[in-house]
């Protein structure tokens, strides 16, 4: 049971990095699953964090519980607190994740968030300009301004 732990977790984590697969994966889907990153997808990325931030809210909550044992008259506010705080994080990440995902749906964007770039060498001579500047002064409508 211990191995097949420690193999989801190799998996796991395989997905969450370029360039490395999974263990027993069959040879001629390596070089296809070493290209897949998770956490390049935003919303991958949003619910990740999202259940890692609830899970440590929950343990705090917890350890805050524990906390108020000393004080029966605390601990009702506190546990109603926690919950209704809990709650709220959960449903702003739903709403987020939600209207992250129906505007990708609607207008078709991806939620790729690898930076790309591209160069662009823009040149402009000065005879072109000057070439341009006297066309533009022969044309009946140009009006020279004062």
């Amino acid at each position: 049971m211990w191995n097949k732990i420690i193999e989801i977790a190799k998996t796991a984590a395989a997905m969450l990095h370029s360039g490395q697969v999974p263990p027993n994966t069959p040879a001629q889907y390596k070089e296809e699953l070493g290209a897949i990153n998770f956490l390049r997808s935003k919303k991958f990325f949003m619910v990740f964090f999202a259940v890692i931030l609830l899970i440590s809210f929950g343990v705090l909550g917890v350890f805050g519980l524990f906390l108020t044992a000393a004080l029966p008259t605390i601990t009702i506010p506190y546990v109603t607190l926690v919950c209704k705080v809990f709650d709220m994080l959960a449903i702003i990440i739903g709403i987020w994740l939600g209207a992250q995902t129906s505007l990708d749906f609607v207008y078709g964007s991806s939620s790729n968030i690898d930076l790309q770039g591209s160069n662009q060498n823009i040149t402009e001579t000065l005879e072109e300009k000057h070439t341009y500047i006297e066309e533009s002064r022969s044309r009946p409508d140009y009006e020279e301004a004062d």
